[in-house]
């Protein structure tokens, strides 16, 4: 069961707003709070977690295929975008790779890792990146071409797996 006060959090979470960014702007508005125990409490809820983990898996499955029924998948195959964001600007706690499709700019795919899967933020885009490419390759994607950030070791796990390296357009 997600009541309004669930989709609230969910909302402001997709927002990329932290829980103390929502409460510190809805008390600035002047209109009700959710309190940190329920926020945490739809954090922890297994249920909430498989939820939002098979819509997002469906909704990358979904990405994917309409990538492949474009008639240049076949011969020329796909180019794509991958770039990190984190909870925050300094020693980041999470971090998120997610991988765009030229074509189309939907997600085909996403790597996140905790700060205890990896111990350091500044080389936690390169280990997502490794998660993420053999991740969209597996569902079916041609990549051909991967544009990212200017870092020497992603180049070459891009060039390991046989793709044309190249950087995006604002590095």
């Amino acid at each position: 069961k997600c009541d309004s006060f669930c989709r609230l959090v969910h909302a402001f979470t997709c927002a990329e707003m932290l829980p103390r960014q929502y409460m510190n702007f809805a008390l600035f508005a002047g209109m009700g709070v959710v309190k940190q125990k329920y926020i945490s409490s739809v954090y922890l809820n297994k249920l909430y977690q498989q939820v939002v983990a098979d819509v997002a898996e469906e909704s990358m499955k979904a990405a994917v295929e309409r990538v492949k029924e474009s008639p240049h998948h076949a011969t020329s195959g796909e180019w794509v975008i991958t770039d990190a964001r984190h909870d925050s600007t300094s020693n980041a706690y999470h971090s998120t790779v997610p991988c765009l499709a030229g074509s189309t700019h939907r997600i085909v795919g996403i790597s996140t890792l905790s700060r205890q899967q990896h111990r350091v933020a500044q080389t936690r885009e390169v280990a997502c990146t490794k998660i993420v490419l053999p991740q969209v390759i597996a569902r079916g994607l041609n990549i051909t071409e991967v544009a990212h950030d200017y870092q020497a070791t992603i180049k070459q796990c891009v060039q390991q797996l046989g793709m044309v390296n190249s950087y995006d357009t604002w590095h």
